[in-house]
């Protein structure tokens, strides 16, 4: 029997966030994010112990920085000169995989197996085109606007 992917209130997913990052988390619908050749977005896969993709945790680079650097308290200011570089600090992207394995926690309802992060990608341009079609067809998605207090915002999309 096919599980469907639950789509989480923003509310929800803010409840989450606020717990895990230990700070006040706003999350709002948002718009469908970039996900372009131009555009800075990552990807953390969401897969069974089987190794079938069963869902996408997808962000644009500010969101995936700013939830990095709030997991272990990094210095504000090291996210934003991130964000001014394009590109995420080793560290801070080890601690916006914790968040996409936190994160995985949406997913768990469609399979009765383990679902975790299997394959993760820093820039959309690594994106395999399997996981690309998969973003693309999905029907179940929720596209979120998130602002972490003290660090800023982001766009993230849970997709199932």
């Amino acid at each position: 029997m096919e599980r469907r992917f639950r789509k989480p209130e923003a509310q929800e997913v803010g409840r989450m966030f606020t717990f895990l990052l230990g700070r006040p988390v706003q999350v709002t619908k948002g718009s469908r994010i970039k996900t372009g050749v131009r555009d800075l977005w990552t990807v953390g896969v969401f897969t069974t112990k089987e190794d079938a993709v069963v869902g996408v945790c997808a962000t644009d680079l500010p969101m995936a920085v700013h939830a990095g650097a709030a997991l272990s308290l990094f210095p504000p200011h090291k996210a934003k000169a991130c964000i001014a570089r394009k590109a995420i600090d080793r560290p801070i992207w080890e601690n916006t995989l914790e968040v996409y394995n936190v994160a995985s926690r949406f997913f768990h309802d469609m399979h009765e197996g383990m679902i975790q992060v299997g394959d993760s990608y820093q820039k959309g341009d690594d994106v395999p085109l399997e996981v690309k079609q998969f973003m693309r067809r999905s029907t179940q998605r929720v596209d979120l606007r998130v602002q972490i207090t003290g660090y800023g915002g982001g766009s993230l999309a849970l997709i199932g």
